[in-house]
């Protein structure tokens, strides 16, 4: 930790990011490579993003998606006085025609009950039920300090010190995304957001700490992060951002 100090934290604007809370556990109805009808005890938004992230032979699968339907479908009954609600949400991914689709077609194939009706992306399967797959909900923070271990961030969500939290990063390039970023002031901080290569840092990050900044209005949180699992080309291309910032005038 003493030698990860010694590197001088850099103030930047303009940097943003996204953290992936874990918000339930879900069962995948059916599923092809466009999309998929899960069933989830939370209460979705249409038009929102948000992340499946499967767990099959010891790997990981990430499925990032729009919600475009959502109905509450049942109550289940957890005890005589406490009712639980379910709801069927149906996602459609993006950009899943990446080095994603392999082991998406080969879960498929493994895990599938029937195959159903031809989809403009290919077969629909019904899948086996069974608890196999996580939601996570991504929301937006910016940047205020960075040096190559760790950060400062700002965001509108309060965390716990010591939690792992998947996290992207997205560096000041060449390439420019406008958008507007989810869990910040005003429903999102309109952005121009930048993609190092056109791909997002990837990494696990331990929250360090939690200071809620007081005169604003709402509710902002300042964040420490140390960065942890990141990738070694991913970590290169984050020393080299920082040496970039750090000459700037």
């Amino acid at each position: 930790m003493e030698e990860k100090r010694r590197h001088k934290r850099i103030k930047v604007k303009g940097v943003y990011g996204k953290i992936y809370k874990t918000l339930s556990e879900l069962n995948i109805l059916n599923l092809s490579l466009g999309g998929a009808a899960i069933e989830v005890k939370k209460s979705l938004v249409v038009g929102r993003e948000y992340s499946i992230i499967i767990e099959d032979k010891g790997r990981q699968i990430e499925l990032k998606g729009t919600v475009i339907w959502a109905v509450l479908k049942k109550a289940r009954e957890e005890t005589l006085t406490d009712v639980e609600p379910v709801y069927y949400v149906g996602i459609k991914f993006d950009d899943i025609l990446t080095d994603k689709a392999a082991p998406l077609i080969d879960f498929m194939d493994t895990h599938k009950v029937t195959a159903s009706k031809e989809r403009l992306m290919g077969l629909r399967v019904k899948i086996a039920a069974e608890k196999n797959a996580v939601l996570r909900d991504p929301f937006g923070y910016k940047v205020k300090l960075i040096s190559p271990f760790g950060m400062l961030i700002e965001t509108m969500q309060p965390m716990n010190p010591e939690d792992r939290i998947p996290m992207e990063l997205f560096l000041k390039d060449i390439t420019p995304f406008r958008g507007r970023m989810q869990g910040m002031p005003d429903e999102g901080v309109p952005a121009d957001i930048y993609l190092k290569n056109g791909k997002a840092i990837r990494f696990l990050g331990r929250i360090v700490s939690c200071t809620e900044i007081n005169e604003s209005e709402p509710g902002l949180y300042d964040i420490g992060v140390e960065f942890l699992d990141m990738h070694a080309e991913d970590w290169a291309n984050l020393a080299e951002f920082i040496r970039s910032i750090s000459t700037e005038k």
